[in-house]
């Protein structure tokens, strides 16, 4: 008896399951499963995400500090798209600490996708430089970035800044702060962002400094929990920078977070509605102090794409 093959057009949603399993092992060479169609014809469904370029260790400053180090980059994912694009400039935080911020770039891939560059940056920390270098880094980059915007199809008129922990307390600093505050003038360019989100930040730090060489106390280079030490200390506060004019703000803490309080963001909180500014906080049950297990909370992502959708993209 001759078999008679029919030959027939198909999507993947058309196909059944065997099919379907039959078609990717035909692609990725896995044997054992049996075809049921000789040819299969594909018509491309498209993901509603973006595909993403990363560019890294690009050079924002260079200082002269003899055997420290000397040289500042942050690394970029940036949406491939015609349309100059809104950018977040993120601030990891470890403990105002040294750290390699590109161990978290896969956690910031589904802003990139959303249509948002993501710039990851560096910044001074503990055993380097002590407050307030790291809010003046910060603040360079983004001067900097503002500068080179049309480089990478950036939107200069639309920058955001996100920051988890000390990274968090760094981007408040660096947002609210206003022009003449943490390094002003350099690069020849504005650094005010549009936008600011903080995940667990730590925004009482002097209520947190114990006695002795705590983090805290290395960051601000006295001890900040000292009511002596209250005027040194008041700058790098962020409700001391707070007032009508800041741009909106996203405070992102889980109940369970043992480091930082959630009570800081639900305090915090009330100081922006009072001073008459934008601001929204997620509170997430049962999350903890953790960037990875915060990124890969679904409401998270989609709350920070809603946020900065909404604040960074105001003529779409």
């Amino acid at each position: 008896m001759t078999r008679h093959i029919v030959r027939q057009r198909l999507t993947w949603k058309t196909l059944s399951n065997c099919g379907r399993l039959a078609l990717i092992a035909a692609l990725f060479g896995v044997t054992g499963l049996r075809a049921e169609a000789d040819i299969i014809d594909i018509t491309p469904e498209y993901a509603a995400r973006l595909p993403v370029d990363f560019l890294p260790q690009i050079q924002f400053a260079q200082n002269d500090h003899g055997f420290k180090r000397d040289a500042l980059y942050f690394h970029l994912l940036r949406p491939v798209t015609h349309a100059p694009t809104p950018v977040i400039v993120f601030v990891l935080g470890s403990g105002w600490q040294p750290v390699e911020v590109s161990r978290v770039l896969p956690q910031l891939v589904p802003l990139a996708e959303a249509g948002f560059a993501v710039a990851a940056v560096d910044y001074r920390g503990i055993g380097e430089v002590t407050f307030p270098t790291p809010q003046e880094d910060v603040k360079r980059a983004i001067r900097y970035i503002r500068a080179h915007a049309e480089t990478w199809n950036i939107d200069p008129e639309a920058i955001g800044i996100m920051g988890n922990s000390a990274g968090g307390h760094i981007s408040l600093l660096a947002g609210l702060s206003d022009e003449t505050a943490f390094g002003a003038g350099a690069e020849g360019e504005t650094a005010a962002v549009q936008a600011i989100a903080a995940i667990y930040p730590a925004i009482y730090p002097d209520e947190m400094a114990g006695d002795g060489l705590s983090l805290i106390n290395q960051h601000f280079g006295l001890m900040a929990g000292d009511p002596a030490n209250a005027d040194a200390v008041a700058p790098g506060l962020p409700a001391t920078h707070v007032d009508a004019g800041d741009p909106p703000v996203l405070l992102i803490h889980g109940t369970a977070d043992a480091i930082v309080p959630v009570t800081q963001s639900e305090r915090f909180y009330d100081t922006l509605t009072d001073a008459g500014v934008d601001a929204t906080l997620l509170r997430v049950a049962g999350l903890g102090h953790s960037i990875e297990d915060t990124m890969t909370t679904l409401q998270i992502e989609q709350g920070l794409i809603d946020f900065f959708t909404r604040t960074l993209r105001t003529t779409d």
